[in-house]
């Protein structure tokens, strides 16, 4: 399994349109949303696997460990949101712990927010990207149900790069 720390410094939202994607395990203290638009992805999001059709999106909460891959000829899309982007809802203890967002009629106005995100990725003011993106995960939080993902095993992985985030410019 793989840490993605440069997702996590560099703080930049991303999005991508991937080709067949093959499986890497991984985690990163960033969202990660996918879906395919043609084809399907299995999504491994801890010991939790499930399939995704086009309609569906795979949320990936922070720090759990997951992995994507296409099943045959699949085009999906990505979307990264760095912390400082979500950072104010686990302030105000807003869990954003989710994985399968399966409801096509509530989906049909996240995809709307999320061509909004994308076309606006590198616009300015960068509080309108903000504001979008509080709207999408304020959608998510108000109409799907939260899920509990274990981090125990990796708690202290989590701890340690936590740490190192915090402190890095400290002797």
């Amino acid at each position: 399994m793989k840490y993605e720390s440069k997702r996590d410094v560099e703080h930049l939202i991303s999005s991508k349109t991937l080709i067949n994607v093959i499986p890497s395990l991984h985690f990163h203290k960033s969202i990660e949303l996918n879906y395919a638009t043609q084809g399907a992805l299995k999504v491994q999001l801890g010991l939790h696997n499930e399939i995704f059709y086009p309609g569906e999106i795979a949320f990936i909460p922070s720090y759990i460990p997951h992995s994507v891959a296409a099943i045959g000829e699949t085009v999906s899309e990505n979307l990264i949101i760095p912390f400082q982007y979500f950072k104010k809802f686990s302030q105000n203890d807003v869990s954003l712990q989710f994985f399968q967002l399966n409801n096509k009629k509530i989906n049909t106005e996240l995809f709307t927010i999320i061509s909004a995100i994308k076309e606006r990725i590198n616009t300015n003011p960068p509080i309108l990207l903000q504001g979008l993106i509080y709207v999408l995960l304020g959608l998510i939080v108000e109409n799907y149900p939260q899920n509990q993902f274990s981090t125990n095993e990796d708690s202290l992985i989590i701890r340690i790069i936590e740490y190192i985030e915090n402190n890095f410019t400290e002797n």
